[in-house]
């Protein structure tokens, strides 16, 4: 039961050190009275107070971008990692595209978010990036929100490193462009893939792993 204390690491690749974090409960109101600072590592830990019913949005704010993560209502101690590719599942989740909107759109029951539509929007971004899973010998069955990482540049967290996620919001709906930062010859163009939010998203292209 609540009070729920969750923990995970807030990290673009490099550790959002410094960050803060809040939380925002199914009304959209923030339940952190003091939100929760990012560490050097990009560690952060906070308590969800007993009053407060999920689903949450997670909001970690460095001043130049903000990143989003999502959980369900359920107990237990448990990890909530706020990354790009959180974010880019959070943007599935929404209703308009955008993260931003999500804790809005949960309150006004314009998004729905579930254990059932987190793991269905979690296997879909997965699925485009599994070439990139792939080269870098990641565990196929990775959750990006809950599986415990460190960022250090190796594993997971050089899957971050290797993506750059842009989310242009158009109104009801917003473009998605995912692409893979890797050495390319001058004239070439990045991997990358471009979908609607609602849409389910192509598979990135297969990568060498040595020109990441």
């Amino acid at each position: 039961a609540l009070p729920l204390n969750v923990n995970g690491i807030a990290a673009s690749g490099a550790p959002l050190a410094n960050a803060t974090v809040q939380i925002y409960d199914k009304n959209g109101t923030p339940v952190l009275t003091n939100p929760a600072t990012v560490g050097s590592d990009g560690s952060y830990s906070a308590t969800i107070p007993a009053s407060a019913t999920g689903p949450f949005v997670f909001e970690v704010d460095n001043g130049t971008e903000k990143l989003y993560s999502v959980l369900s209502d359920e107990n237990g101690s448990t990890t909530v990692n706020v990354t790009p590719v959180s974010n880019l599942i959070a943007a599935k989740l929404s209703s308009t595209g955008n993260p931003y909107n999500l804790a809005t759109e949960i309150a006004s029951s314009s998004a729905t978010v579930s254990s059932a539509t987190i793991a269905s929007a979690n296997t879909a971004v997965m699925t485009a990036l599994q070439p990139l899973v792939t080269a870098l010998n990641l565990d196929a069955s990775i959750n990006p929100i809950t599986t415990s990482f460190s960022a250090n540049g190796s594993g997971f967290d050089r899957m971050l490193d290797s993506l750059d996620v842009k989310i242009e919001p158009k109104g009801t709906s917003s473009q998605i462009e995912v692409t893979m930062k890797q050495s390319v010859n001058e004239d070439a163009e990045l991997p990358k893939i471009t979908f609607v939010h609602n849409e389910t998203p192509p598979a990135l292209p297969s990568v060498d792993a040595t020109k990441l």
